[in-house]
């Protein structure tokens, strides 16, 4: 448990409790430090908004107005002469006052309630303040003349008075431009770097702390307020005791001084704070949200969260000096304000900064830091490795690899370490690389083919690289490169160390979650079977987490292909098991806990995937931060079964809540806040809201562009999702760039993310077909078909998918023949490469009953139609837009056969699902409305027809109804609403609906 937890659990005990509790429990406390530093906190929380939560200068209350009041009528304080109030601070007034001789106004600053006794911490204070200034003579700080007391014991100073305005106000009431902010803030600095070399650290600098006046060379700084100023005297360095207690404004406190007990206090603090001022000039806002926040977790925040990104506008130098100064390791800050300020003048001079790149050091540190999943799985494979050691010694042994089989893989492992290091890791190190930007990927990709070269009499040493690399890929999501990596590793390991060996299990392992990936399911849940088999007859009955691991993963594939009642126990099993060895807050196990709640809501048991959700996100929730990646997740996760389940007002509070806070602590263009603007980009598709879909979809995909680049696969990813969105909101020729754009995209990288691509394309070519271009459509799927084919294996899902789709498009352009000879195909090899129950066979096996209802096929549509619905309502329940697809699809059976009564079962359950589902599929909603009138008037319900033409209607006048369905729909409407007003004796209504058909 970490000091911070020790110190937040006490202090959480007695914020409440009465002094008299508290006493008793710090005195019972043996740790002196903690009692020093709770004590602190309770001070500084009972006082907020007093000491650390007021301004400058607080307007007095009555009883300091009063005593105040009796300052000034006193008239006279030793030689001066009172003219008026100038405002009231934590500890005293401040009067404006004349002085005769010589001749001057001046600030006289008065202590409250002070008595004779010098005890008093606040007259020690003030009377650290007296002798601070007294050591300062500098143009830009504010000059003491004078100090005493009246005759009745209070204490006073006077001081130069300075008329102007704070460092903040000054700078955005007067619009001042960025040379003229950083030339101000150089001043600054001169005057804290003389007060340093004085033996004065400020450590309370704020913009209220700093006055700017104007005067006829221009406008200069002033620094005033040295109440909490530490005074290095002769001989005692700069670690002498502080006072007591956090003191000080919160905002500009460094991390040393938020920690009480911390004696390391120098005048870095004072750095610190010039840090976030500079900030503050820079950005107009604050590195750090710490409003509303109780002291202990404002105090947390400055020591362990980043500063909010700085921002493109900024210029990357003054960036660089920023983040410097802003350093929470003191050492890594600038040595003083005299190294900030130069900086800062370098900067206005255009030479270049002093401020240098981290050491190559700590910039591996940083490349560890920002790879953490990367280089784990790096690390993991080499510990996996060397605890694997003596197993796979005794495998070698037995197949007769080397007599001395442990010496031998002793030298195996320190081999590998060394290549590792010296190809890898040497290459990777800014300071050795000739490219300083060069990213490990790059260096993975170029060292790949060494692997081979360089170990080709040692194939078992040359299978951990290739899994090493594989590793690597699969942290970055780049899953084709991992594969081959993964297919090498497995040869080479069955051929030399047998099928029953640990390592080539993990390998099994990693290769089918990549295949599972790709698409490739059936050779997944092979590798998943073959890997838990083995690992039940290696690890036995315990509750090994590699074999937990095994039935997880399983489990998992099997849920994905619809096929429930295979996984239901498999996932149970994994989190039972998972929840007796490591307990019910383990990540593994709220991991597993997560997939039974996916496996449920498939399942439409919406009410049990609910109450799992929440419990791992409760459990998150007290684990980790609001703003950490796995409780924004879980909330994301929670929102989008709250939209499944037609929510909408529930997912939105979720989710604005939650944008809230990742904005508030991360920032607009950190990635979880992202993640959680996809969200809400698909709330408002999901309530018909497409233009503020649009909006939010632009503002992720503005901000990935900003951070990550228009070529990376997240940006790629969320200009798909715009397309997508403005496809919807019909806007054609922006969706088609943006499409093209995605498609480009992914075709310029060596081995591109096939989903992406497949879905990139196949929203262009239902573009072209919504259009009614055909033939361009019909170009679109043969130019991605001819790219997959190339690179992919015939039989591979994506080139199915896209071959199926193909099929969809020339059926729809009246080339049935050839339509039904491709969907047939693709249909029986997805039957074996998906499985029957995938979604991508019941996908093309729609489009297959589709095609029969065109061509009068009804009862084989009626057959697969069935067979799909059935299918997906198993799986994902009735509030699916997939499932309601195949509703609709089924109900077109029913009604070409006019099987009146059970089409009219079937469109009703559609039509009130769609009202909370798929608001704004108007066309769906609209075709679906006319077939169930038809249905209505059919069986003798005519008003009840009649409404239900009438709302078709509306949707098709409201501009609901894409133009290439409009006039066969508008066609059928009019003639089944005229004989519906016909049947009920309103021939004269019925006649003027035909007649404006006819006009039309």
């Amino acid at each position: 448990m970490s000091r911070w937890t020790d110190v937040e659990s006490l202090f959480e005990r007695l914020r409440d409790a009465t002094p008299e509790e508290r006493r008793t429990i710090l005195d019972a406390e043996g740790d002196e430090g903690m009692v020093v530093d709770v004590s602190s906190l309770l001070e500084a929380h009972d006082g907020a908004g007093e000491l650390l939560g007021r301004p400058a200068c607080d307007h007095p209350d009555a009883r300091e107005e009063r005593w105040t009041q009796e300052l000034v009528d006193r008239g006279n304080i030793g030689p001066y002469r009172i003219i008026g109030v100038l405002g009231a601070g934590g500890m005293g007034v401040v009067l404006e006052a004349r002085q005769e001789h010589p001749d001057r106004s001046v600030a006289l600053k008065i202590l409250r309630g002070a008595s004779w006794s010098e005890d008093d911490r606040e007259v020690r204070l003030f009377q650290r303040e007296v002798e601070a200034l007294a050591r300062l003579d500098h143009p830009n700080i504010a000059r003491i003349y004078d100090a005493g007391r009246t005759d009745d014991g209070q204490h006073w100073f006077t001081m130069e008075l300075v008329r102007g305005l704070v460092l903040d106000e000054y700078v955005t009431e007067g619009s001042l431009p960025l040379r003229a902010r950083l030339e101000l803030f150089g001043r600054l600095c001169s005057a804290v770097a003389y007060a340093h070399r004085r033996g004065v650290i400020h450590c309370d600098l704020k913009p209220s702390n700093v006055l700017v006046a104007d005067s006829g060379d221009g406008p200069y700084v002033k620094v005033l307020d040295f109440g909490l100023a530490r005074v290095v005297r002769e001989g005692q360095g700069s670690q002498q005791s502080m006072i007591e207690g956090m003191r000080g404004s919160l905002r500009w406190m460094s991390p040393e001084q938020t920690r009480v007990t911390d004696d390391r206090i120098d005048v870095r603090a004072d750095v610190y704070a010039l840090g976030v001022m500079l900030y503050e000039l820079l950005t107009e806002r604050v590195p750090y949200n710490l409003e509303g926040l109780a002291p202990l977790e404002a105090a947390r925040i400055i020591c362990e969260s980043p500063p909010l990104a700085i921002g493109t506008s900024v210029p990357r130098d003054l960036a660089t000096i920023t983040r410097k100064a802003l350093e929470k390791d003191a050492a890594r800050r600038y040595e003083g304000a005299s190294e900030l300020g130069e900086d800062v003048r370098r900067w206005l001079a255009r030479e270049p900064i002093l401020a240098r790149p981290p050491s190559p050091a700590y910039q591996m540190v940083r490349l560890v830091q920002r790879h953490k999943i990367l280089f784990g799985s790096v690390l993991l494979i080499i510990g996996l490795s060397l605890a694997f050691a003596i197993s796979a010694s005794v495998q070698a042994a037995r197949l007769q690899v080397e007599r001395d089989a442990a010496d031998h893989h002793a030298r195996v492992v320190d081999r590998l370490i060394q290549w590792w290091g010296e190809k890898v890791l040497a290459a990777a190190d800014p300071s050795r690389s000739p490219n300083p930007r060069i990213t490990l990927a790059e260096v993975l990709r170029a060292r790949a083919r060494d692997i081979e070269l360089d170990f080709a009499d040692e194939p078992v040493v040359a299978a951990r690289l290739h899994h090493m690399f594989a590793r690597s890929w699969i942290s970055i999501g780049l899953f084709p490169r991992a594969s081959s990596h993964l297919v090498r590793a497995l040869d080479l390991r069955r051929q030399h160390l047998g099928a029953e060996e640990m390592l080539t299990v993990s390998v099994m392992n990693d290769l089918a979650t990549v295949f599972q990936k790709l698409g490739r399911t059936d050779a997944a849940e092979d590798l998943f079977r073959e890997a838990l088999s083995i690992r039940r007859r290696l690890l036995g009955p315990a509750d090994h987490p590699l074999l937990l691991t095994s039935i997880n993963n399983l489990g998992f594939l099997l849920n994905a292909q619809g096929r429930h009642e295979e996984a239901r126990p498999l996932l149970e099993e994994a989190y039972e098991r998972r929840r007796r060895s490591l307990g019910e807050g383990h990540e593994y196990t709220l991991s597993t806990k997560n997939n039974l709640a996916v496996m449920y809501i498939d399942l439409d048991q919406q009410e049990k995937a609910e109450p799992i959700l929440q419990d791992v996100l409760s459990a998150r929730q007290k684990r980790f931060a609001e703003h950490h990646p796995l409780v924004v997740r879980s909330v994301v996760n929670l929102a989008r079964l709250r939209m499944l389940q037609g929510r909408h007002e529930d997912a939105g509070r979720l989710l604005s809540e939650c944008r809230r806070v990742t904005t508030d602590v991360l920032g607009q263009d950190n990635l979880s806040t992202l993640e959680v603007m996809d969200a809400q980009a698909l709330l408002h598709r999901y309530v018909g809201a497409i233009a503020e879909a649009t909006k939010v979809g632009s503002e992720v995909v503005a901000a990935r562009r900003r951070i990550l680049g228009d070529r990376s696969p997240e940006t790629l990813k969320s200009i798909l999702k715009l397309a997508k969105l403005r496809h919807a909101a019909r806007d054609g020729r922006g969706a088609a760039l943006l499409y093209e754009e995605v498609i480009a995209g992914q075709r310029a990288v060596g081995r591109p993310e096939e989903r992406v691509l497949l879905e990139g394309y196949q929203g262009l070519a239902v573009l072209c077909h919504d259009e009614g271009l055909f033939k361009r459509a019909r170009r679109v799927c043969e130019d991605a078909l001819e790219y997959f084919e190339e690179v992919l294996p015939a039989e591979h899902s994506n080139a199915l998918m896209m071959r199926g789709f193909l099929g969809f498009i020339l059926f729809d352009a009246g080339e049935h023949e050839e339509a039904e000879e491709l969907l047939n195909g693709v249909v029986e090899a997805q039957r074996r490469v998906n499985g029957p129950g995938s979604e991508r066979t019941l996908l093309t096996s729609q489009y297959l009953a589709q095609l029969y209802l065109k061509t009068s096929r009804v009862e084989e549509a009626e057959r697969l139609a069935r067979y799909v619905m059935d299918t997906r309502r198993s799986r994902r329940g009735l509030r699916n837009q997939h499932t309601m697809t195949a509703m609709r699809v089924f109900a077109s059976s029913l009604f070409m056969q006019q099987r009146w009564a059970e089409c009219r079962e079937v469109l009703r359950e559609l039509v009130g699902a769609m009202a909370d589902v798929m608001p704004s599929v108007g066309d769906f909603r609209a075709v679906s409305l006319v077939d169930l009138a038809n249905c209505e008037k059919e069986l003798g319900e005519l008003e009840a027809a009649e409404a239900l033409f009438r709302r078709a209607h509306a949707l098709i006048e409201g501009g609901e109804v894409h133009r290439s369905l409009d006039k066969g729909l508008r066609e059928r409407l009019v003639m089944g609403l005229a004989e519906t007003l016909d049947k009920l004796g309103r021939e004269a209504e019925a006649a003027k609906w035909r007649a404006g058909q006819s006009d039309r």
